[in-house]
């Protein structure tokens, strides 16, 4: 996915290969807006890619993720080994 792909005024962001190979229009959870503005604090200026693998930026939203999903449970979906 590509900042190019994601509105953050609209909070929605376009998936443009999906499985079934169509384009999709999603609108984003509060969440979700929440862990894009996150990404977009950490946000490269040498890619357009908002998912960056072994980077601090997808770390930030992983975080992000799990702490709302704690908040909302009262319990940590992370499972430890």
């Amino acid at each position: 996915m590509e900042w190019a792909d994601v509105d953050m005024r609209r909070k929605e962001f376009t998936l443009r290969r999906t499985k079934n190979g169509e384009t999709r229009v999603v609108p984003m959870t509060p969440a979700v807006y929440e862990v894009f503005v996150e990404l977009r604090k950490e946000r490269r200026l040498d890619t357009h890619r908002v998912f960056l693998y072994n980077d601090h930026a997808i770390a930030v939203g992983a975080d992000l993720v799990s702490a709302r999903q704690t908040s909302v449970s009262g319990r940590s979906s992370v499972v430890e080994s």
